[in-house]
């Protein structure tokens, strides 16, 4: 009980003893948690999923008054037409994300300084469209380097690195989504349409008849989305998001294709659990909330049967 005072930085060693540890740091986090605590499994760290998502953007000058981007429910417009939900399941739903100025400003296409802050200006009548994808590849990795110099060592380990690359089959999914998605805005009375690539080339619209329109916003998508994108051109020409990390210590039956068993528990530690997103065995499709909480739930469950006498 007594209180040490300690100059500087100090190493401190405590012992917990635990009949149950849950790792809950998230699919960047947790596998470099459970390297460091020694375990070996060569699924820890691996097939990371993300949902990689494309951007497709309209400007409404004429939106109504106090009718603006960032007013309504978020994410209430979902569309499936590109989902794929009734044949393979693979594919990228389009859905109407919230942007505050500062993520607008970051998924804007930077041309110069005057077309950035004309851009901002448009903020309030700029709706952006997002296709976020079930990525169906052999999926990424995350590990954790240490710094080879040891005075330089940061507490805890070394730097974190992500390695993903997106699979054709998810590539096409998604430029078909997005494709789509300047058709909607199009179709929306959008007298302006885009994409986050880095060229910031974008369609002007008003004044056509409908198949006009349609038939302009289609060669725009074919050309635009399809050879100046990640389907094609040079690396970096388009913005990539993820909000969603899955699968990167999955779940599944045996330790020779899985990090946890069915409960959540890992194969080489007796009563260390994981309860996270990591524990994923695929990519879900949809924004992953609802089932990490159910899988929480039900690794809860799991837990409270390991601790029976």
């Amino acid at each position: 009980d007594e209180e040490v005072e300690v100059e500087g930085e100090a190493e401190v060693e405590v012992e917990v003893a635990a009949k149950v540890v849950v790792a809950a740091c998230g699919a960047l986090w947790t596998p470099p948690l459970l390297r460091r605590s020694g375990l070996r499994n060569k699924h820890i760290g691996r097939h990371l999923r993300l949902h990689p998502v494309m951007f497709s953007w309209g400007y409404f000058p004429d939106a109504p008054h106090g009718m603006t981007s960032y007013r309504g429910a978020i994410m209430s417009c979902v569309s499936r037409v590109a989902a794929n939900w009734g044949s393979s399941g693979y594919g990228a739903l389009l859905m109407v994300p919230a942007l505050h100025p500062g993520a607008f400003a970051a998924v804007s296409p930077w041309r110069s300084g005057r077309d950035s802050k004309d851009a901002m200006l448009r903020f309030s009548k700029t709706a952006y469209l997002i296709a976020i994808t079930r990525d169906s590849g052999e999926g990424g990795r995350v590990w954790e380097e240490e710094d080879k110099d040891k005075k330089k060592k940061k507490k805890g380990g070394g730097d974190l690195h992500i390695s993903y690359k997106v699979s054709a089959a998810d590539r096409e999914h998604m430029l078909t989504a997005t494709s789509y998605g300047l058709r909607i805005l199009a179709a929306a009375g959008a007298a302006k349409i885009g994409t986050a690539n880095l060229d910031g080339a974008s369609l002007h619209l008003g004044g056509e008849a409908e198949e006009e329109r349609e038939e302009r916003v289609r060669g725009f998508a074919k050309s635009h989305v399809g050879q100046r994108s990640i389907g094609g051109g040079g690396p970096n020409e388009t913005l990539l998001a993820s909000a969603h990390q899955m699968g990167s210590c999955r779940m599944g039956r045996r330790p020779t294709s899985s990090a946890v068993d069915p409960s959540g528990e890992t194969w080489e530690a007796n009563g260390l659990f994981v309860a996270d997103t990591s524990v994923f065995p695929t990519a879900s499709g949809v924004n992953p909330m609802v089932t990490v909480q159910s899988i929480a739930l039900c690794i809860s469950q799991s837990i409270l049967h390991f601790l029976q006498p």
